[in-house]
């Protein structure tokens, strides 16, 4: 007997341990008055770089108010992406509410949340309180103060209208010129890679700033070189796009992971190490480079 309930019991820990995704719901009361708040704290723990689709309270749920909807924080620890979202809710319905089981969802891979139940209650009215007459309503002194805040607040208002008015004609009138790269795509790329390159961003601790402008240079070259939609695409729909142009499987791979990576740095505050920044410049570079180098080529051949 002894020895089943050993084997049951290290089935379940590796089944907990092999999961990959967790997923909780905690509340700080389950039992309040009609018009009160609780606030929920919705916690989940995924795969870093992850795909994954965030739980949301069913709008059917009878009796429920959602008063504030906190974003999505993240935390990337031990190759894990942890997730926090806060929620203030409120009933104005006296009775029991459930809140089902909340899925989360990553990579294939599922967890849930307990289920929840409120109580809302009435307010305990004491009869032996003493009761007393509606009194009538006071009629308030004139303010002179305040009006006087809301005519200058008024005339503030209007003097900054007729200055925003004034310099928005003033700048119609002069229109920027666009500037438009004379370079051909492959050269005005490796050139705006070298100036980056020469701001060392990432060494100053500057990643988020190096990595928006060297996927800005990738999105800008594609653009200009494949005549694709680049720079209104998100790091996973341009990765889509790259594979569609059939280019070296080294360099998609190379790209995509300079992609992913750039989305990390910069949405979930992971700090890319010093070979990853080199390796991710040095990707779109030796992309720019071969083709520059296949367009000399047919250059060659035409003359």
């Amino acid at each position: 007997m002894k020895k089943v309930l050993l084997l049951f019991i290290s089935l379940c820990s590796v089944l907990a341990s092999a999961q990959k995704t967790s997923f909780s719901l905690e509340a700080d009361t389950n039992s309040i008055l009609i018009g009160q708040q609780i606030k929920l704290t919705l916690q989940g723990k995924i795969e870093a770089g992850a795909e994954y689709q965030w739980p949301l309270l069913p709008d059917t749920i009878s009796g429920l108010t959602l008063i504030e909807e906190g974003k999505i924080d993240s935390l990337i620890e031990n190759d894990k992406l942890i997730l926090k979202q806060k929620l203030s809710i409120s009933s104005f319905d006296s009775g029991v509410v459930h809140i089902p089981r909340l899925a989360l969802v990553s990579a294939g891979d599922s967890a849930f949340s307990q289920g929840f139940i409120i109580s809302v209650n009435l307010a305990q009215v004491q009869e032996d309180t003493e009761l007393y007459d509606i009194k009538g309503p006071k009629e308030a002194p004139f303010d002179w103060l305040k009006w006087l805040y809301i005519v200058l607040g008024t005339l503030t208002l209007v003097g900054l209208i007729f200055w925003l008015m004034k310099r928005y004609r003033a700048r119609k009138q002069t229109p920027e010129k666009t500037v438009i790269p004379t370079l051909p795509p492959s050269e005005w790329a490796l050139k705006e890679l070298a100036e980056l390159e020469k701001r060392a961003l990432w060494q100053a601790g500057k990643q988020k700033l190096y990595y928006s402008e060297l996927i800005d240079i990738l999105r800008h070259y594609l653009e200009r070189k494949y005549s694709i939609k680049a720079m209104e695409s998100t790091a996973e729909e341009l990765i889509d796009k790259i594979q569609k142009l059939h280019i070296k499987d080294d360099h998609f791979q190379a790209l995509s992971k300079s992609l992913r990576l750039s989305i990390m740095v910069k949405f979930a505050k992971q700090q890319a190490l010093e070979r990853e920044n080199e390796e991710a410049l040095a990707s779109i570079k030796d992309f720019v480079l071969k083709n520059k180098q296949q367009e000399e080529k047919k250059e060659g051949e035409n003359e």
